[in-house]
């Protein structure tokens, strides 16, 4: 049983990396990030605002951004949004009007 593992291990490696690195294209890896979906799609993306997570959700043209962390997060928060081809919100919600 022991020599099936030793065989399968390798073989799963050799069959995730490629997914692996679709999946960091995806996620924008050193590439830059994606920009804008492409029409008629749903993206959801994530950014860390400090004390929590700012979600960009973005579907028909329009994008919405929840939660942007405290004001010195404001940089990072723009530069992402325009990594993601963001040059207004259609609207913004906050969850917790301290931060």
């Amino acid at each position: 049983m022991a020599g099936r593992v030793y065989l399968l291990a390798p073989l799963l490696l050799v069959l995730l990396a490629p997914a692996c690195a679709g999946l960091e294209l995806l996620a924008g890896g050193a590439r830059g990030g994606p920009g804008p979906p492409p029409s008629g799609s749903l993206s959801v993306s994530f950014i860390d605002v400090g004390q929590g997570d700012g979600v960009l959700v973005q579907a028909g043209g329009e994008s919405y951004l929840i939660d942007a962390g405290r004001p010195e997060e404001g940089p990072n928060v723009v530069d992402f949004l325009r990594s993601r081809g963001v040059d207004s919100l259609d609207g913004i919600v906050v969850t917790n009007p301290r931060s």
